[in-house]
């Protein structure tokens, strides 16, 4: 127990001197992209975004608005670095986490939305960006519960015409191209009106390539069941998988308690069966889990 303390408390001030090391650079950021990724790049490696404490520092020396949220607007539409995203959505994490998001969200929307509305905002280009790297098969345990957290917040905050315009695009009726025929028609029948809205939709689809926001939740909720029904044998993968599955139940109970996103994914939801799977999963009586899965039972 002592030689694990000690080798935090070395790992600990070798990040805080590495810390210093980033400040003035921080402060005062190159002009030049490659070298703002160079940055970026070796803050991400050094650990510093993956510890509270020295992401709070990052948060107050400006690091997300001088630095990652700048690269971002400049690198907009263009592919986004592994480190640029994570950086942004742990950073991003952590002032929620400190109860300032709302007010951060607020400013950098409004001093980076682009002047033609046609464009792809900065955040549009995050959140797509995120989403993608969470379809990924490859994609990290630990990565795809910081883009979990990261959409929580999200769609707390739909009150954002910005965040809204881009949110509400992964629950929209493009999902239930996920349901079988028969139900999809009989849920015509109940609502007739949304035929039209399906045949315009399906007129856009033939005329170009498929968005990824149809095929979000539906791939999400077939990564969360291979999560629940896998064997970890690892403490640290058992962590990771747990607080996988919390935090997709924590999204979906707040997105199936809210009219304009639960509309269409509810369907999806019972159609996939995901509660029925989770309930008889041996993860179920976890005690992170069980109030949570209560919660999103209620909500279903």
């Amino acid at each position: 127990q002592t030689s694990e303390t000690g080798g935090y408390d070395k790992r600990r001030q070798t990040m805080l001197k590495s810390f210093e090391h980033y400040v003035a650079r921080i402060q005062n950021p190159p002009a030049d992209g490659c070298k703002k990724d160079a940055l970026i790049r070796e803050i991400y490696a050094a650990g510093l975004c993956r510890e509270t404490q020295s992401l709070g520092r990052l948060e107050y020396l400006g690091y997300l608005d001088k630095v990652l949220w700048t690269r971002l607007a400049e690198m907009c539409g263009a592919t986004l670095s592994r480190e640029l995203t994570l950086s942004i959505i742990a950073v991003l994490n952590e002032t929620a986490r400190c109860g300032r998001l709302s007010d951060v969200l607020a400013q950098l929307l409004q001093s980076h939305e682009p002047k033609d509305r046609k464009a792809e905002s900065p955040f549009g280009c995050l959140f797509r960006t995120a989403c993608l790297a969470a379809m990924d098969r490859d994609c990290a345990l630990r990565d795809l519960e910081s883009i979990l957290q990261l959409l929580v917040h999200v769609y707390a905050r739909l009150e954002h015409t910005p965040i809204r315009r881009v949110a509400l695009r992964l629950t929209s009726l493009a999902l239930w191209e996920h349901l079988p025929e028969l139900r999809r028609n009989h849920e015509f029948r109940e609502f007739p009106q949304l035929r039209q809205h399906w045949q315009h939709h399906i007129a856009k689809k033939m005329k170009r390539a498929p968005p990824f926001e149809a095929n979000f939740f539906p791939f999400l909720i077939d990564t969360i069941t291979r999560i629940v029904e896998a064997q970890t044998n690892e403490a640290s993968g058992e962590e990771w998988s747990l607080r996988c599955i919390a935090r997709f139940l924590e999204l979906c109970t707040d997105l199936l308690l809210q009219l304009p996103t639960r509309r269409f994914l509810h369907l999806v939801m019972v159609d996939a069966r995901i509660l029925e799977r989770i309930t008889m999963s041996k993860r179920a009586s976890h005690k992170h889990i069980a109030p949570l899965l209560t919660a999103f039972r209620r909500a279903m």
